[in-house]
């Protein structure tokens, strides 16, 4: 004889599916919280175009307001620089040699919560104020930013890498 065991199972399934339901109220919940992710998507695609200027600009001060106090920046070939002064200091060493250009435009940003992950792609020159050719990059960046308790959002993690390859690689 063959038992019937569908029904138990499937009153199971509804019990669960409906306790992890959200309840109804919550639609204008998440309207609310898909505005805010838009609001915190577009103040951080501004900072971003922000600083791309203020580093255009030679203006270490104003590119340095992205920045929390305990930021890491990955650089491509070179080891992790950790903290905002130790990252003013390799940008001021930079800015100090070159004038810069940087167009980096954001291809995605996503918010979840108190964090939100930024993707783009970059282009640069970097042309020697002592004199020489300018140096010409193109690449991509991920940027990982965390509201701060006063609502206001700040880079915490940034890397990039170069789409050219590496001198002597053969590719």
């Amino acid at each position: 004889m063959r038992s019937n065991r569908a029904g138990p199972v499937l009153t199971g399934l509804l019990t669960v599916a409906i306790a992890c339901a959200p309840p109804a109220d919550q639609s204008a919940s998440s309207a609310d919280q898909a505005a805010a992710m838009q609001a915190a998507a577009e103040t951080i695609d501004a900072m971003r175009a922000n600083f791309a200027a203020a580093m255009s600009a030679g203006d270490v001060d104003a590119a340095m307001v992205n920045y929390a106090a305990d930021a890491i920046q990955l650089p491509p070939h070179e080891r992790a620089v950790v903290g905002k002064e130790a990252i003013r200091a390799r940008h001021q060493m930079f800015l100090e040699q070159y004038d810069f250009t940087l167009d980096n435009p954001s291809a995605e940003i996503h918010v979840a919560g108190d964090w939100a992950i930024m993707r783009g792609n970059f282009s640069t020159t970097a042309t020697p104020k002592g004199g020489g050719e300018p140096l010409e990059d193109s690449g991509k960046y991920l940027v990982t930013w965390r509201r701060q308790a006063d609502g206001s959002w700040l880079a915490m993690h940034e890397m990039w890498n170069s789409d050219n390859p590496m001198p002597g690689s053969g590719m």
